[in-house]
């Protein structure tokens, strides 16, 4: 057992998260697509950055989306 690894932070908000996120999924399925990410160009600023979703007051949640394999 490896006993370096410090110990997660906000565990129960986490758990609580991670367990909405997966009835919203359930519920909406696949296929949408993320908003543009802020990102750094040739020392430009491209697009904005606004957290998908803050949760707990503490936590900022950044959703992803993907494509779902058919095979």
């Amino acid at each position: 057992m490896d006993t370096d690894k410090p110990a997660p932070i906000y565990k129960a908000e986490s758990r609580q998260i991670d367990g909405c996120a997966m009835d919203v999924l359930n519920e909406l399925g696949h296929g949408f697509h993320e908003k543009p990410y802020e990102i750094l160009y040739k020392n430009e600023k491209v697009g904005d950055y606004i957290p998908d979703l803050l949760a707990f007051d503490k936590i900022v949640v950044d959703t992803k989306v993907f494509e779902k394999n058919h095979g």
